[in-house]
């Protein structure tokens, strides 16, 4: 009987100039990562240097010397493909607006957080670096997973709009006897834009679909 393969261990970097938070990171990781751990960015870049896949980096906010924001997103200008999440006790709105529009981080891990929520915003991160694995650049640039996203984003945009269910129908129906051929047209044009995005009339949207 062939032996199984082993299974392969994601490789992580935890940056925290605190050696208790580090320690207890590291603790509540390793059972399922291979941890790495630096207490500045020298020591972090170190690692980075002679450690290839790294698949997620977390890196504490409030650090001597150098944020956690500004440094991540040094990596980001450097096109390191790790997905990078803050840690920090202090989300500010300020912080959250140059995050977001720097298009720097994967997520923030406020504190106090749960083991519950660490482990799972780290499979979250550590998914979307095996989703950009498998990217591929178009010649306008834009990776097809990105232009996947979009094109799911508009069709249930387009199914909110049409995909209406029976009474919806009903009234579409209802407007082209009343109106005659103009409605009839109207409905007809409507048939052809929801066949062409493969949308389903019957197809009743909810919030819980868009939240």
């Amino acid at each position: 009987m062939a032996a199984k393969a082993p299974i392969e261990r994601g490789k992580i970097l935890i940056i925290d100039d605190e050696k208790d938070m580090l320690f207890l990171l590291q603790k509540l990781l390793e059972p399922h990562y291979d941890v790495f751990t630096a207490q500045d960015v020298e020591q972090a870049e170190n690692i980075i240097a002679h450690q290839d896949q790294l698949r997620v980096i977390l890196c504490d906010h409030e650090m001597p010397g150098c944020k956690g924001l500004e440094f991540l997103g040094r990596l980001k200008d450097r096109r390191n493909p790790a997905t990078r999440i803050l840690i920090t006790g202090f989300s500010t709105e300020e912080l959250v607006t140059e995050a977001l529009n720097s298009r720097t981080l994967f997520a923030f891990l406020g504190k106090p957080f749960t083991a519950l929520r660490l482990t799972q915003l780290v499979q979250d991160a550590e998914q979307d670096w095996k989703n950009r694995q498998g990217e591929h650049v178009e010649s306008n640039g834009i990776p097809q997973t990105e232009q996947a996203i979009w094109r799911q984003k508009l069709s249930r945009a387009a199914q909110s709009i049409f995909g209406l269910g029976s009474l919806a129908l009903l009234t579409l129906l209802g407007v082209s006897v009343i109106g005659g051929g103009v409605g009839l047209l109207i409905l007809l044009l409507l048939y052809v834009i929801k066949s062409a995005l493969g949308i389903d009339f019957f197809a009743d949207r909810h919030l819980s679909d868009f939240f």
